[in-house]
């Protein structure tokens, strides 16, 4: 099978899993915790800025996913409800711990220019994640 054809039959993996899960198949459910995990903890990662608070976010998103995969009518927007659910539980996490001490007004002067020869578009998405890592964990689910 061509990587064209696994790209095309993966959403259809992806909906059949669910409708599994839906149903209360333990392994559907477990499937697809290891299909999306490491996605959605990168995302978790992102806007939280520290691993241990990645962790406990996925674990209360997973279980806001168990309690409500019934409400979730369409299997093919499982990607779009779960990413909300993971910035939903960050969110709410970061309100509750409060604001985290943040760099100063300057951080971003310290960023370096882009370089003006080829890279550019790899080089600015560099420079953004630098200034979104310097951004107050409360601030960058925003």
């Amino acid at each position: 099978m061509s990587s064209a054809e696994r790209e095309e039959r993966e959403p259809l993996l992806n909906e059949l899993i669910f409708l599994d899960a839906l149903r209360g198949y333990r392994y559907a459910f477990e499937s697809l915790v290891e299909r999306w995990q490491q996605l959605l903890w990168r995302h978790a990662l992102r806007l939280t800025g520290r691993d241990d608070a990645a962790w406990d976010v996925m674990q209360e998103a997973w279980m806001a996913v168990a309690r409500s995969l019934r409400k979730l009518r369409d299997p093919g927007a499982f990607r779009r409800w779960a990413f909300t659910i993971v910035t939903r539980a960050a969110t709410d996490r970061l309100r509750r711990r409060g604001p985290e001490p943040t760099a100063g007004d300057d951080a971003l002067d310290e960023l370096p220019a882009p370089e003006p020869e080829g890279g550019e578009r790899e080089q600015a998405v560099a420079m953004l994640r630098a200034a979104l890592d310097r951004l107050p964990t409360d601030q960058r689910a925003l």
